[in-house]
């Protein structure tokens, strides 16, 4: 029974899936607006931490990159003539940060070329707890690990 219950335990707290909550183009758009326009900069500090070029072949465009500090939370965002396209939220865990919500509406990049960069800035990067299938699939291009947690769960880690 004692061991019935540890395999139970360990089953509950692995990344679990997590459904995608904006599907078109228009919503994602629409979230990014909010999170850039409304929720960020009611919360915390702007700050411009220059310019980002993704690196694949259908990269054309430099954005602006801007991070928002909700201490101890920081939102990412990728901006193109003050329109928000991708945003990446991280919040402290363990011995790096953990990534929270995702959206991306550039074409012109993969969003894990962003997860990339946020790597080599921030030393080491891992899944949130819960993951969506777009989640998922962004962690299938990077290198990483699956890693025990000090909670007793595990999460996908990438480190520089």
């Amino acid at each position: 029974m004692k061991l019935l219950m540890e395999q139970w335990r360990n089953y509950l707290d692995e990344v679990e899936d997590f459904p995608d909550y904006a599907n078109s183009q228009e919503e994602i758009q629409k979230s990014l607006n909010y999170y850039y326009g409304v929720h960020a900069p009611g919360k915390g500090t702007r700050k411009e931490l220059g310019k980002w070029k993704g690196k694949g072949p259908k990269a054309k465009e430099e954005y602006d990159l801007v991070m928002y500090d909700l201490s101890p939370d920081r939102l990412y965002f990728l901006v193109s003539n003050d329109e928000p396209k991708a945003y990446v939220a991280t919040s402290p865990f363990e011995d790096g940060w953990a990534v929270g919500n995702v959206l991306n509406d550039a074409d012109d990049f993969k969003i894990s070329e962003f997860y990339e960069y946020l790597i080599q800035q921030l030393g080491t990067l891992y899944s949130d707890k819960v993951q969506t299938t777009k989640g998922r699939k962004i962690w299938k291009h990077i290198p990483h690990e699956e890693v025990p947690t000090k909670d007793g769960g595990t999460r996908l880690k990438a480190t520089k």
